[in-house]
């Protein structure tokens, strides 16, 4: 179903111990299926600082969905993506040849080998509920709820913030941009 996929397992063993900077998961957050909503909730995160960004989508069409992961991939500094083998994945190729950044896939029914995005996925439910419909979010309600999230000091980081430790770690190649676009 996937195009020229690669495994987590080729995946260069820098990125397991999220010591250095730049290896980045993404998943998504979908509307609950009785609205009927294609919209969702495009969501990465960079492993050892444990930063969250996200932008909503119009649907998972595989070209619409690579264009944002791409978007949200800018402006930090990445050195691989991981991500799950949902057709949305399709185009993960295109988000290669614009980032130059390899993407990698998990084995199937294997989320914990993204456990990252997982866990923000799980804060971003704090503030979107299962059920929700994504298509009466406002970008402006991410940015609130990404705004939060990234400025909670974690015992994980030393009780500092995601966005502090980012900052530290040169992660963030554009401060400004902390959404995508």
């Amino acid at each position: 179903m996937i195009p020229n996929r690669v495994s987590v397992a080729e995946r260069p063993q820098a990125a397991l111990n999220r010591r250095e900077a730049g290896h980045c998961e993404f998943d998504s957050v979908v509307s609950s299926k009785r609205s009927g909503s294609t919209y969702a909730l495009a969501v990465v995160q960079e492993r050892s600082t444990r930063l969250v960004r996200a932008k909503l989508v119009p649907s998972l069409k595989p070209r619409h969905y690579a264009t944002t992961i791409t978007a949200l991939a800018s402006g930090l500094k990445t050195r691989t993506l991981t991500t799950d083998n949902g057709i949305e994945n399709r185009a993960h190729q295109a988000i290669t040849k614009k980032t130059g950044t390899p993407v990698f896939f998990t084995d199937p029914y294997s989320s914990w080998q993204k456990g990252g995005v997982e866990n923000a996925n799980k804060m971003l439910r704090a503030y979107f509920p299962k059920g929700t419909d994504f298509s009466t979010v406002k970008q402006t309600d991410v940015v609130y709820a990404l705004t939060r999230i990234n400025n909670k000091p974690r015992k994980v980081l030393g009780y500092k913030s995601s966005l502090q430790v980012a900052k530290e770690r040169g992660v963030l190649q554009d401060v400004g941009v902390l959404i995508g676009g």
